[in-house]
């Protein structure tokens, strides 16, 4: 464990794959210390290393002694949008690190990225199609392998441990405490979860340009406010500003749907030769999406 409010690890990935989730099942025991602040992307806000462990030292001002520090930022699993995240990651924060990464079925979490921008405006139904051929984010963002390799080369493979969310939802209490003999707690069977599921894929908040999610995201409210504000007053302003809407039903054309997978066809051996992991793909897609009829 580092000397100094610096993580001890990261979860970094993979996004609409349930970190949030994660998340709070570790914030849930007195053996963890992550901020409130989900998501603070350090790692790409900053560039140096004073800057980096600045601003670390003010997200873990609170932790007591003993406690194991981390943060969950799945910006850190964004390439190329975010490049140069593994460098600074190594350059601040030392070879020690630990890492952790929860994938899904690379397609099924690439459909729940498109519908997380369908609810908050970014995208239209009409443009679905297009988006998700044109716009490289969706598939690179499931291509696990290529998000991996730098974090694996640079930290090597038993700095990190990869869990799929079929297993974690199968058997949340017992991923969660292989999460913490992975991370070094001291009674992992004492480990519990905070058991709500946390940013569930049927609903979201929308839109992306709310006073809500401005206000929100500021440093100031994140680091200070947010403490003061008790949670169900804070509750209430949300629901309020930043309803929580059912997804629409997304319309995806057979030929995108064979382009899409074809592109992350590799992604499973990817997975099985980096780390191991045998991501069984459970074809549940009927669910969340539906395949328009050529005519």
């Amino acid at each position: 464990m580092n000397d100094t409010a610096l993580p001890d690890f990261l979860i970094i990935g993979a996004m609409k794959s349930g970190t949030t989730s994660l998340w709070a099942d570790l914030r849930a025991n007195d053996a963890f210390f992550l901020p409130q602040d989900k998501e603070p992307n350090v790692l790409v806000k900053q560039t140096t290393p004073e800057a980096i462990r600045r601003d670390y030292a003010d997200l873990f001002a609170a932790a007591r002694p003993g406690q194991i520090r981390g943060e969950a930022s799945t910006w850190y699993t964004k390439r190329p949008m975010f490049d140069g995240v593994v460098e600074r990651a190594h350059a601040a924060l030392g070879p020690e690190l630990r890492l952790v990464m929860i994938v899904r079925d690379p397609v099924e979490r690439l459909i729940s990225h498109l519908k997380h921008h369908l609810v908050m405006g970014l995208v239209r139904s009409e443009e679905c199609d297009r988006a998700v051929l044109e716009d490289p984010r969706y598939v690179a963002f499931s291509d696990y392998g290529m998000q991996l390799r730098p974090w694996i080369e640079t930290f090597g493979r038993e700095r990190l441990l990869c869990l799929s969310l079929d297993a974690f939802m199968a058997d949340r209490l017992g991923e969660v405490r292989r999460v913490g003999r992975f991370l070094g707690v001291d009674r992992p069977q004492e480990l519990v979860i905070d058991g709500e599921i946390r940013n569930e894929g049927t609903q979201l908040r929308s839109n992306a340009r709310s006073i809500w999610r401005k206000a929100t995201r500021s440093k100031l409210y994140k680091r200070h406010l947010r403490a003061m504000i008790p949670d169900r007053l804070r509750d209430g302003v949300r629901d309020v500003l930043l309803p929580v809407r059912p997804v629409p039903p997304l319309h995806l054309a057979p030929s995108t749907m064979a382009e899409i997978e074809g592109r992350l066809a590799h992604v499973a051996d990817d997975l099985h030769q980096l780390v191991g992991l045998d991501m069984r793909v459970h074809r549940r897609r009927s669910a969340t999406v539906e395949v328009l009829e050529t005519c």
